[in-house]
This record gives C-alpha cells, sequence and structure tokens, in this order.
C-alpha cells in the first residue's frame, strides 16, 4: 500500500511539474524572439564597428564609441572580429534563420524544429567558421589597419601558423577546405550521395527536354521546308 502512494504521489508531483503545450509554446516563441533581437544587436554592431573604439574601452562611456549599440556593441562587434575575423559575420545565420524556420514553419513541421537539430547545426556552424578562418588566413590580404587581428581572425593566424611549416600553402588548403566540407555536411544536414544523385537525375531530366526540344525544333523545320517546296514547285507549275 505504502508503494503504492509513493508512486502515485510521485505521478501527481511529475504531472504538477510539468509544462503544458501551451506554456511550451509561449517559452519557445519568447526564446526565438528574443534571439532574433540578440541577431538584429550583433549585426548593427557589426556594421558600426569601428577600431579606434579600442581606445575608448578604458573610459567605457558610452557617448564616446561610434559603435551605434555603445559600449556593449563595441565590445560584442570587436570580441567577434578579434576572434574569427570577418567570418564573424556567419555568426548572424543562427540568429535570424532560426527564428525565420520557427516562425514560417507549419504546425505539422514544428516537431522537425528540436534541440538535437539546432545543436549540431550550430556545431557544424562553429567548425565551418574555423575553416572558413583558416581559408581567409592563407589566401586573402590580412587588413591589419582594420581587423585586430587581421581578417582572419585569431583562430585563423593561429592554425595557419600551425599548419604551413607542415603541409605549406597547397596541402594546408586541401586539409581546410576538406574539413569546411564537413563541417557544412553537419551544419545544413547534407547527404553528398543524394545531392549527387538529385543532380544526375536533373542532368537526364535537362539532357532529355533538350533532346526533346532539339527534335520537335528539327521536326518542325522538316515540315516548313517541305510546305515551302511543295509551294515553290506548284509555282513553278
Amino acid at each position: 500500500m505504502s508503494e503504492k502512494r509513493v508512486s502515485s504521489r510521485l505521478s501527481k508531483l511529475i504531472n504538477y511539474l510539468s509544462i503544458s503545450s501551451a506554456a511550451k509554446r509561449i517559452i519557445s516563441d519568447i526564446s526565438v524572439l528574443f534571439l532574433l533581437l540578440v541577431g538584429i544587436i550583433f549585426l548593427i554592431s557589426l556594421w558600426t564597428y569601428d577600431p579606434l573604439d579600442q581606445k575608448e574601452f578604458v573610459t567605457s562611456s558610452s557617448s564616446s564609441f561610434s559603435n551605434s549599440i555603445g559600449l556593449i556593441g563595441a565590445y560584442l562587434s570587436y570580441g567577434s572580429y578579434w576572434i574569427l575575423g570577418i567570418t564573424a559575420w556567419f555568426l548572424l545565420i543562427p540568429a535570424f534563420w532560426i527564428p525565420i524556420k520557427y516562425l514560417f514553419s507549419e504546425k505539422s513541421d514544428e516537431r522537425q524544429f528540436g534541440l538535437r537539430k539546432i545543436f549540431f547545426f550550430l556545431l557544424g556552424l562553429l567548425f565551418t567558421l574555423i575553416s572558413l578562418s583558416v581559408l581567409i588566413s592563407i589566401h586573402i590580404d590580412p587588413y591589419d589597419n582594420f581587423y585586430p587581428e587581421s581578417s582572419a581572425g585569431f583562430i585563423g593566424l593561429t592554425l595557419k601558423k600551425y599548419l604551413l611549416p607542415y603541409l605549406s600553402i597547397i596541402g594546408s588548403t586541401i586539409v581546410a577546405f576538406f574539413f569546411l566540407l564537413i563541417s557544412f555536411t553537419l551544419t545544413a544536414n547534407l547527404s553528398w550521395k543524394n545531392l549527387i544523385s538529385g543532380i544526375q537525375d536533373k542532368l537526364i531530366n535537362s539532357s532529355y527536354f533538350l533532346s526533346k526540344v532539339f527534335k520537335d525544333g528539327l521536326t518542325f523545320f522538316k515540315i516548313k521546308t517541305k510546305k515551302g517546296l511543295k509551294k515553290e514547285i506548284d509555282n513553278l507549275f
């Protein structure tokens, strides 16, 4: 009897602590809107970044910063550019893609909007940014006068220093591009086999369509030519 009472009380406690579907929807909506707000602030911060704001960090007065978001925007843009360089702009993808995916998805597709997919998407995006920063550090001018740690950021420059002595430029490019493909596969949940087969199907359909158009055009040209020749013969006689 005591075990039944304990189990019934435990089930009641679980039901009491469980969140209803309406509450989950409200929490999801608030989280998505907050993420969208962060994305807008981050976008304006990166766009209005000024290298001269680094000298104003000591005063911490928002009125002295050129960044439109003030002190927070100056720190946010400086830290992002310092770590990732120009690839920091790709951090805006989850800030806008996740809200758009959530807000414009149908009710039947809401289950596909899960934390597991978001986790793998963010993990793949992180490795994608790292791979891109390495490629930028190898092949694009540093722009040291604008970015705190060049256009590749601290990560790109650090990995470049480790790769170049052992793999040179070509080998480092191949390795970085290989990891870029892997991370992009994880980010986009992409199947290269299905993609290649889909491209093959489209090429086959396109070639069939073009051959049909060419064949129909050739047939039409022959008919017109025969009619023209027949008309000229009739005119002669």
